[in-house]
């Protein structure tokens, strides 16, 4: 599979929850983030990748296959991880060839 769709898709998400998530700002060491995700939901790292800018971050999408879960991770380089927003019913979608003559 990969990885490449998902990590647009999880970076459109968490651009779309933004302006929500900075109204409700959640923020841990990055450590009890992880701890937290992997014992009360099992989730584990499926995505990983920096934001661009000034302020870089890491943005990482937590998953549980099994239950369909996600949750957005943005990580600060003091290590402060903030949660970005989560949910359900999580699809993974594989990339597909661009049919013959299509330059994309």
């Amino acid at each position: 599979m990969s990885r490449i769709p998902v990590a647009l898709a999880a970076a459109a998400l968490a651009a779309f929850l933004m302006p929500v998530a900075q109204a409700q700002q959640r923020c841990w060491p990055r450590t009890h983030v992880v701890n937290y995700l992997s014992d009360q939901h099992g989730e584990s790292v499926i995505v990983r990748a920096l934001t661009k800018g000034v302020n870089q971050r890491v943005f990482e999408l937590f998953s549980n296959p099994a239950k369909q879960t996600w949750t957005v991770v943005l990580t600060d380089r003091a290590g402060i991880a903030c949660l970005q927003g989560s949910g359900t019913d999580l699809e993974m979608i594989t990339a597909s060839s661009p049919p013959d003559g299509d330059p994309s």
